[in-house]
């Protein structure tokens, strides 16, 4: 095969650009997976008292009910100043602090895709 006619491989690859490595960059981190995943098969605001709690439970490898208050206060810390401003500037939630609770927005029509993606990698799993 001749390629001098034809087009490099390499010019018909695409990364997906700034909004790509945004978004990769954001969903790298297994709390901020985790919550994205939560919110969006709750289909409801959830606390971020029981976020904490699941993540706590999941990190530790124990029921929820098994989890301390202390356990569940150092994830609750970390989401609060760590994982739930890097969501709400994107924009992907929104925290109520007045309420604690986690709101996932509307406007992630640009996510989806991976939001799907990750949601089903996380239901093969648990079932495999």
């Amino acid at each position: 095969m001749d390629r001098t006619d034809s087009q490099h491989p390499s010019q018909s690859i695409t990364t997906g650009g700034e909004r790509v490595d945004r978004l990769l960059s954001l969903l790298e981190h297994r709390y901020r997976r985790y919550i994205v995943q939560r919110l969006r098969i709750a289909e409801c605001p959830m606390p971020i008292d029981q976020l904490a709690t699941e993540i706590a439970a999941r990190e530790k490898e124990r029921p929820v009910n098994q989890i301390s208050q202390e356990d569940a206060d150092q994830i609750r810390t970390t989401l609060y100043h760590v994982h739930l401003p890097k969501l709400e500037d994107e924009s992907i939630i929104e925290y109520d602090r007045a309420s604690g609770e986690i709101f996932l927005m509307d406007q992630r029509t640009e996510f989806e895709s991976f939001l799907e993606a990750i949601t089903e990698s996380a239901i093969v799993s648990t079932d495999g």
